[in-house]
């Protein structure tokens, strides 16, 4: 039996002992806490799917949200790279972990590791509250927030009214990569004033074959089980005033669903 594997190693290296004049370094934290009391209950709540907090009439507890630890390391003008861990009740795990090269070509950043997905970067911005509340591809898990990949993001015009990214990733979440298959993601920007932006996304998850249930072969015939998702945002914001704007997504499974 003959096994060949090509591997591309890449180090990414925080703050080389060569370019320590050159480079700056920042660490910073955040965290999210509150308490919580349930004064009242559904006396079917253990039934119900979709709840936000479980726990009996009375449950009250004091909780982290989100607490983040975060290195941010400029290795020269052109290099820079980001290391974060995110806890909340749990273990930490690494939230971040991406070289950033800037500047690739005019207008454009390449980065490569475990670094946010273009799907929802955009609304959360113009909504502001993700502390408080997902956004709705993130609360209903249709796309990761992160993933371990490459993308190339940046602007087609100079005036930054247009806006792209596009990435490949292992569709594995912030986890190890346990089969062959990636997920292609791209992003599409535009801000037509500066209180209006538009968002269009799509990506396509690849997925292994599944089994074809009308078969009757001895060796069942197969079918293909991709997903592909897209979403868009119309989003308006009145400066220290209010925002308004709307956000829907739409999924497709070829051949296969699980309910």
């Amino acid at each position: 039996m003959k096994t060949c594997s090509i591997t591309l190693m890449l180090f990414i290296v925080l703050m080389p002992l060569g370019a320590q004049e050159q480079s700056a370094a920042k660490l910073s934290g955040i965290m999210f806490g509150d308490y919580f009391y349930n004064v009242s209950r559904d006396t079917g709540i253990a039934s119900l799917g979709n709840t936000a907090i479980n726990g009996t009439r009375d449950f009250n507890s004091f909780q982290f949200r989100r607490i983040y630890l975060t290195y941010d390391g400029d290795i020269s003008p052109e290099f820079t790279s980001r290391f974060r861990l995110e806890g909340t009740t749990g273990a930490p795990f690494i939230k971040d972990a991406y070289l950033k090269w800037k500047n690739v070509f005019a207008g454009s950043d390449l980065m490569f590791g475990l670094q946010q997905t273009p799907a929802f970067e955009i609304s959360e911005v113009v909504w502001g509250y993700r502390s408080l509340e997902k956004t709705i591809l993130d609360l209903r898990g249709f796309v990761t927030p992160r993933d371990l990949g490459i993308s190339l993001r940046g602007t087609v015009d100079n005036e930054g009214t247009v806006g792209y990214w596009v990435m490949v990733g292992n569709n594995s979440s912030v986890g190890s990569e346990t089969d062959k298959y990636k997920r292609v993601y791209a992003h599409l920007d535009v801000k037509p004033t500066e209180k209006i932006e538009v968002t269009m996304y799509g990506d396509y998850k690849m997925k292994s074959r599944i089994n074809d249930p009308r078969s009757t072969a001895t060796t069942p015939g197969t079918l293909s089980n991709n997903s592909f998702t897209t979403a868009v945002f119309v989003g308006y914001k009145e400066k220290n005033y209010f925002t308004v704007g709307v956000e829907g997504f739409y999924n497709i499974l070829e051949n296969g669903i699980i309910t």
